[in-house]
């Protein structure tokens, strides 16, 4: 095979040598072709010996021309014969490595089968001894049918493949495919983030995200919500700016309470179905006066309360 491989070498190397040639051949041949034209239509016609000159040159070059191509044709049917002989005797080899590999792995697994069913029907001993159980039973019942199942069919298996060993070898059988290599699991390629906008919730709020999970807000506390969403928020008056002054007093009001979702502000649904008032003019009532009492002398103070339409 190294032998024929070098002399494929060499041809096609000779191949290169002979085109180089060809070309400038044909060069030759179209100058002198342009010269002896040149001169039958400009030149003086009697001067024989020119004339004869450059007709002789034209026919060199074509005789010359002609038979580069006829021996670059030749050359290329050694090439092709060479390539068919180097790929057989690859195939050749090829066959005789997938043959010794599958020898040696039949081997492998005549020498292994012995040292399973001893190791298997020393196990089934263990588990006859806990006839009192019945999964031990089982396990022992089943593992000695397995076992005597597996010596039978090893047996067949790896004569009937002896016999492929040898037509592997001779191309009588295809050489057996490689082992299949695991496929990757896919690596899942995240969504690309979505811009976020932190507001302070006036009321209880609701969602879906992207995923299509539920997510549910409680009133006075920040939240971070999709821009979309945030401005729609913003729009029915249940969200603020975090700068909002409001934010001071009132965050964390309800001390981390659940909130129910059914008396949530849905965000995703149509404002007629929402239960808030779209109208920003109309969120907030006007402010009123009243008075509190927590536990100490009367204090009146002034709050924002929303208007729920």
């Amino acid at each position: 095979m190294d032998k024929l491989a070098t002399t494929l070498a060499q041809l096609e190397l000779r191949a290169t040598h002979l085109s180089d040639r060809r070309a400038a051949a044909a060069a030759a041949l179209m100058l002198a072709t342009a010269a002896r034209q040149t001169y039958r239509l400009e030149g003086d016609l009697a001067d024989d010996k020119l004339d004869a000159k450059l007709q002789a040159d034209v026919d060199a070059s074509l005789s010359k021309l002609t038979g580069l191509d006829a021996d670059i044709a030749a050359l290329q049917i050694k090439i092709d014969d060479t390539k068919q002989q180097l790929a057989a005797e690859r195939t050749a080899a090829d066959r005789k490595a997938a043959a010794e590999k599958l020898a040696r792995d039949l081997d492998a697994v005549e020498k292994a089968l012995p040292n399973c069913l001893e190791a298997g029907r020393s196990y089934v001993t263990a588990l006859e001894q806990l006839h009192h159980n019945f999964e031990a039973s089982q396990m022992a019942q089943f593992l000695a049918n397995t076992l005597s199942q597996i010596e039978i069919a090893s047996a067949f298996a790896v004569q009937e493949m002896r016999g492929s060993v040898a037509c592997v070898a001779n191309g009588s059988m295809p050489i057996p495919a490689p082992k299949p290599e695991p496929v990757p699991a896919p690596v899942p390629v995240p969504a690309p983030a979505r811009a976020v906008r932190r507001l302070f919730t006036m009321r209880a709020i609701k969602w879906l995200d992207e995923a299509g999970n539920l997510r549910v807000a409680d009133q006075y506390t920040d939240v971070d919500l999709p821009e979309h969403l945030a401005d729609r928020a913003l729009r029915c008056a249940a969200c603020v700016s975090i700068t909002d002054d409001r934010r001071k007093h009132l965050r964390g009001a309800h001390g981390g309470r659940h909130p129910n979702p059914e008396y949530a502000v849905d965000l995703d649904a149509d404002d007629d179905r929402s239960g808030v008032q779209r109208d920003a003019s109309r969120a907030t009532a006007p402010a009123a006066d009243f008075e509190v009492i927590d536990r100490g002398p009367p204090r009146t103070g002034t709050i924002q309360v929303q208007r729920v339409s």
